[in-house]
């Protein structure tokens, strides 16, 4: 990809989480909204920015599953951040 400065393919970071109770085979939709300011990173010149480029979220049940990934292409300009940014990831269960 041209111009991209993304992290690397093994950085891993937790974004959000939630705990359901259910039954043995019981199933549950939940619904993740992640802000693209969630894919931002600090280049060296020390600006914290979101570039267009390829991202692979993943729903797992810990640390240690591998869960189940789309992917996902960021499209667009690169966005500079800044402390106003937002942090967050609301659920809908």
């Amino acid at each position: 990809m041209r111009g991209a400065s993304l992290s690397p393919a093994w950085v891993r970071r937790l974004l959000s989480f939630a705990r359901l109770e259910l039954d043995p085979g019981e199933p549950r939709t939940v619904e993740f909204d992640v802000h693209t300011d969630l894919s931002g990173f600090t280049r060296r010149d020390l600006h914290r920015r979101v570039e267009p480029g390829h991202i692979v979220p993943t729903v797992a049940q810990s640390d240690g599953d591998l869960g189940r990934s789309a992917d996902v292409d960021l499209e667009g300009e690169v966005h500079i951040i800044d402390h106003t940014r937002t942090m967050d990831t609301p659920v809908r269960l």
